[in-house]
């Protein structure tokens, strides 16, 4: 018999504006008709019904609903009140229902414009229900326990409101997943709930474990031992080289085979990235899908490690940052100390440049101490770092004048300054100040005074949010009180985009980007998107007077720039250059097999003749798109899939004229 429910999963509901309202008594459960997956299970499964009366919802909804009934003619009308119901269903690892009557606390997190609080719900034999209340001013609000509720506009639809799942956990079963539908097997972090009179259903299932193999890459047949598994934390996180303990191992020290045992949050994620390391090898990135079980192989490349030693003082703030042979990101990125000893373990073979580098690497930090070492195979290098002394100017004034014509209407807009000349990773090297804030002069109503405050000397890119408008400012080391910024009037420009191989209006752009055009460093690369006016076929743009970048992408054509002159009434032409475009799935007996989002397909891919390249690809879970840049035959080495036999290398003939769909049918082995 199961105990209790710790913390199972998320819903999230919420009621639609006028249909939801219950003025009066609920009304009777309405039964949901079965689906075609659900309707093949009945007769294995045992039929699972909601409570079907109110009396025991009113018991886990609200201990002061009868607070809410009137006592007299005079008292104050009843709130409007709307209810979401439900029931909880758990399931094992093969989909078998375990429990229908769970009783137990449910966490969850109701959400509304990706904003949202969490609250308990009681579950009472296996049935809960949420109340709602509506205010005076239509607004729906969950008493909860928190102070200020959870408040949904009213006229908010189903599709509106989101519910996202938080594992739970039983005495017995341990850590609980939310599953899609009662007969899938993958978990789900959260969705959008449909409302309908009988509730909704809420399977839950226990986590099945994953299993590793982890090769040498030089000889698969070889399991490796001493493994080392640990969860990233991030899809952005970089290697653990030195510094990656604090990550969660999710097998250390074992032989291959590895049964991994994911957190319900693990298994909530559609990836997890693991690490994977053994002794004498080079750490591998890896993404898995933990959330259904299965089976994984990974191979590792032979590696080596290195021993940095650090010597003489250091700034507080320097890093050490192991960079491979022609790389822009590091692999570590590491805390050192005065004469500290680390060792990084698992670097992959050829030249690394070690670096004791201040600031952030990818806005051009300041290098104290920079050397290059070769890792060799299942062997350890030393390189001796000895930072030199970097000296900081004590930070100045910056004020000066913000001229915005008044045809802008920008009020929200605001004006970031971030240093771009080496960054000592320090205080006062970026600043800002919103337009709404500032009060123009009387005698001049386009000039605004301003004031960025203190800033290191150097050079620095200030950017105008929403027109993308940057200037570049040097900061002397005595202060600078006369900063002038100043934005050009707005003018309309038309643009009409046209198909090089037809000479018509293309078809195919629906939207371009633009912005104003700059020589220096950005500090970010949005751009600005127009979309095109459907009664005259062009695009209506309103940028600032001066030169303005207009460009057009799109996966069948080449990605097209141009830089003109923008000045009130211009009238702009665009050709856009159409490019051949395929798309590639595999399938056995008319099932779509996932394409391995680890294979590397740019290599994969090459002309039977002359010189095209891919210059863009899209990835899914049925297959890959790709586009190339000149017509031509071309050939495609594909990936071999666990289960299934290995497929013969593919050729197609790219035109830009029609898509091409392959299908690439598998036979298992």
């Amino acid at each position: 018999m199961l105990k209790s429910l710790i913390a199972a999963a998320v819903i999230v509901v919420l009621l639609l504006a006028g249909r939801a309202v219950l003025d009066s008594p609920p009304a009777p459960e309405v039964s949901r008709p079965a689906g075609p997956a659900e309707q093949a299970e009945s007769d294995s499964a045992p039929a699972l019904q909601l409570p079907p009366t109110d009396a025991a919802l009113d018991a886990v909804v609200s201990p002061s609903r009868a607070a809410l009934t009137p006592d007299s003619a005079d008292a104050a009308p009843e709130p409007k009140t709307a209810t979401f119901k439900g029931a909880v269903i758990i399931h094992d690892v093969e989909g078998n229902v375990l429990s229908t009557s769970a009783n137990g606390t449910l966490t969850a997190s109701l959400s509304y414009d990706r904003t949202g609080t969490k609250v308990e719900i009681d579950v009472s034999s296996g049935a809960f229900a949420l109340a709602f209340e509506q205010g005076a001013d239509g607004i729906w609000i969950h008493p909860g326990e928190t102070a200020k509720g959870m408040k949904f506009t009213a006229g908010a639809k189903p599709e509106d409101l989101e519910l996202e799942v938080n594992g739970g956990e039983f005495e017995v079963l341990g850590d609980l997943v939310v599953m899609e539908s009662p007969s899938s097997t993958a978990a789900v972090r959260e969705w959008q709930v449909p409302l309908d009179q009988g509730g909704t259903e809420l399977h839950l299932r226990t986590i099945p474990p994953f299993t590793l193999n982890v090769v040498d890459a030089k000889n698969p047949s070889v399991l490796l031992a001493d493994v080392e598994v640990l969860a990233a934390r991030g899809q952005t996180d970089s290697f653990p080289l030195g510094g990656g303990r604090s990550r969660t191992a999710l097998a250390s020290a074992q032989a291959s085979p590895l049964t991994l045992t994911p957190s319900a949050k693990q298994a909530r994620e559609k990836e997890v990235l693991c690490f994977v390391r053994a002794p004498g090898f080079a750490w591998n990135a890896v993404p898995l899908n933990l959330s259904s079980g299965g089976e994984r192989t990974v191979a590792l490349e032979t590696g080596g490690d290195l021993m940095v030693q650090i010597q003489g003082e250091v700034p507080s703030k320097a890093r050490l940052r192991i960079y491979p042979d022609g790389a822009r990101s590091p692999l570590s990125d590491l805390p050192i100390k005065k004469d500290e000893e680390l060792v990084l373990e698992g670097l992959g073979l050829g030249n690394v440049t070690a670096r004791i580098e201040i600031g952030l690497y990818f806005r051009r930090p300041i290098v104290l101490a920079e050397e290059q070492v070769l890792i060799q195979p299942r062997s350890r290098a030393s390189v001796l770092l000895i930072p030199s002394e970097v000296e900081v100017a004590e930070p100045v004034e910056v004020s000066g004048e913000f001229v915005l014509p008044r045809e802008w209407q920008l009020e929200d807009a605001v004006v970031t300054v971030g240093r771009s000349s080496p960054s000592t990773g320090g205080k006062h090297e970026n600043s800002r100040f919103f337009l709404r804030q500032l009060s123009a002069e009387t005698s001049r109503p386009d000039v605004y005074p301003f004031s960025l405050g203190l800033l290191v000397p150097g050079t620095y890119v200030a950017t105008l949010s929403g027109l993308r408008l940057s200037w570049e400012i040097e900061v002397p080391t005595t202060e600078l009180t006369d900063l002038r910024l100043e934005v050009p009037p707005p003018v309309n420009v038309t643009v009409t985009v046209r198909d090089s191989i037809t000479g018509e209006v293309s078809d195919l752009i629906e939207s371009v980007h633009w912005e104003p055009k700059f020589d220096g460093r950005r500090n970010s690369s949005r751009y600005a998107q127009v979309s095109r006016n459907e009664t005259t076929k062009r695009f209506d743009l309103r940028v600032p007077a001066g030169p303005v970048i207009v460009g057009a992408s799109h996966r069948q054509i080449q990605r097209s720039a141009q830089t003109i002159e923008a000045t009130d009434g211009l009238e702009v032409e665009l050709e856009v250059r159409r490019i051949p475009l395929a798309r590639m799935e595999f399938q056995h007996e008319g099932r779509r097999i996932p394409w391995p989002e680890d294979f590397n397909f740019d290599r994969a891919c090459r002309p039977m003749d002359g010189e095209g390249e891919i210059v863009r690809r899209g990835s899914t879970k049925t297959g890959v798109t790709f586009s190339v840049s000149e017509p031509g035959r071309y050939r495609v080495t594909l990936p071999k899939l666990e289960g299934f036999a290995p497929h013969e290398p593919i050729e197609i003939d790219m035109t830009p004229e029609e898509i091409q769909n392959v299908i690439i049918e598998l036979t298992e082995s």
